[in-house]
């Protein structure tokens, strides 16, 4: 190896470690100075992986304030010594700036996985019920699966969406699907079709409509003169920059809706989204709460189930008005959906 080969490895390395910390110093300061919402695409890609994106300023932060400590003592008298201090006030900008994104990004993934407790209580004589929701894909050839599912969770609603007609012959002949009396369904070709079956009388209401897919908005009777207004959800996946105004107009209307509600609302499907992208934490700031976090469902993505990376992140959420409480929080297993189902346990 030559005296410039070996010359040049210093430098390489300081290259790759400024480069690796500028790119999630960039990913973590449009976020911070909301430029994520002004860029759009492909910012929601990024945020959505938060938990994993900044892992990597861990070791970055460490290697550069090694190489930092380990330059500032090192002689400089030499000719070719003659770069390490700048090299030393680049790793110490590198180290600095990556505790600043360490710090961001507890902030960020803590709340994940702490419970946040029950918010609001309820009376002894509140009704329960357990809610499912399973994004099933549309495509999903063994969809049928989802029946042990079923025995073991007893949903009293159960919500599914990209119900298409394939989803929908092959779920048919299920003897689970058989102990629900009230049944709404609309299967489609498209993205936003959907099926309800519930133990309990429906009531339709006019479809939430937002950006050219209809969200189903029904009255769900639970008994001694108790009501909740359920919406089914599947906003547009933010990929790429058209779908991502609408996904974010959606979750707007959303956000609208639930501002306006006077009583009992339960949000739920598969919103593409995670607390990690500034339109959903403020449909949540509108008075609703995702029962994972009241329930404490800790590390427990629902997407991707198919892909080889497995779960990465949690974009399937039931949320709840207020005067809702949750006892309960369940993630389910694989059933050939790149969606796993999730159910909770409400007292309305």
């Amino acid at each position: 190896m030559t005296i410039d080969a070996v010359r040049s490895r210093p430098r390489l390395v300081t290259t790759v470690l400024v480069g690796a910390a500028g790119l999630l110093l960039l990913c973590a300061g449009a976020r911070l100075t909301h430029l994520d919402d002004l860029i759009g695409w492909p910012f929601p890609a990024f945020n959505a992986f938060t938990p994993l994106l900044y892992l990597p300023a861990y070791p970055l932060a460490a290697v550069a304030l090694l190489r930092y400590v380990r330059q500032r003592g090192s002689d400089t008298r030499g000719p070719a010594e003659a770069a390490r201090p700048a090299r030393a006030i680049t790793m110490g900008a590198v180290a600095v700036a990556m505790v600043g994104v360490i710090a961001s990004h507890l902030v960020w993934t803590v709340p994940e996985f702490v419970g946040a407790g029950q918010r609001a209580g309820s009376a002894s004589t509140a009704a329960s019920v357990r809610l499912m929701t399973a994004n099933v894909n549309g495509a999903n050839t063994e969809v049928a699966r989802i029946a042990e599912q079923l025995d073991r969770e007893r949903p009293g609603l159960l919500l599914l969406e990209e119900y298409t007609p394939l989803i929908a012959g092959r779920l048919h002949g299920l003897t689970q699907l058989r102990a629900f009396p009230y049944v709404v369904e609309r299967p489609s070709l498209e993205p936003y079709g959907y099926a309800v079956f519930s133990r309990f009388p429906l009531t339709g209401r006019p479809d939430l409509n937002s950006a050219g897919f209809p969200f189903a908005r029904m009255d769900v009777a639970l008994g001694g003169g108790r009501h909740v207004e359920l919406v089914v959800v599947h906003t547009r996946s933010p990929v790429g920059a058209t779908y991502t105004r609408r996904w974010a107009r959606q979750l707007a209307d959303l956000r609208t809706d639930a501002c306006q509600a006077r009583r009992p609302l339960v949000f739920a499907g598969d919103f593409n989204a995670t607390r990690d992208h500034r339109p959903f934490r403020r449909l949540l700031a509108c008075g609703l709460h995702d029962a994972h976090d009241v329930a404490g469902g800790g590390w427990s993505p629902t997407w991707s189930a198919t892909a080889w990376w497995k779960e990465t992140t949690r974009i399937d959420h039931i949320l709840v008005s207020s005067d809702i409480t949750v006892s309960r929080y369940h993630r389910g297993s694989p059933f050939g959906s790149d969606h796993l189902p999730i159910s909770a346990d409400l007292r309305i």
